[in-house]
């Protein structure tokens, strides 16, 4: 699945089948994705949950090379190794990150695991 794919339709459409975890949540984590793709998630905020841009103020910046993003979405990123190579590096409140983890949750989707590996 494309960034754009993910993070303006399916992470939205998620928050909203999710919708009183969503609501509980807080904070802002800013996803760059390679060189020149960022998004930002507004856990909790009904009115702009997701948005494309790097917002300057994130709690949270996660930064995927383009192939770590890929890999992940589709199950084939081996996570450990991906932190270690720095493929995948964070900076900022990581507990953001296990908050998401947690709102992506769904008996049907490997998501929520890979990005449990990530913070483990």
């Amino acid at each position: 699945m494309e960034p754009k794919r993910f993070f303006m339709t399916a992470l939205p459409q998620l928050f909203s089948k999710r919708t009183e975890a969503f609501l509980t949540a807080a904070g802002t984590i800013v996803f760059h994705i390679g060189d020149s793709d960022s998004y930002t998630v507004r856990m909790g905020d009904t009115s702009e949950p997701v948005s494309e841009g790097a917002d300057e103020a994130s709690d949270l910046q996660v930064f995927f090379t383009s192939d770590a993003f890929q890999g992940l979405m589709n199950g084939t990123l081996n996570v450990k190794e991906a932190v270690q190579s720095e493929q995948i590096r964070s900076e900022g409140d990581g507990d953001l990150f296990s908050a998401l983890g947690h709102l992506l949750q769904a008996p049907t989707s490997g998501l929520n695991a890979r990005i449990g590996q990530m913070m483990g």
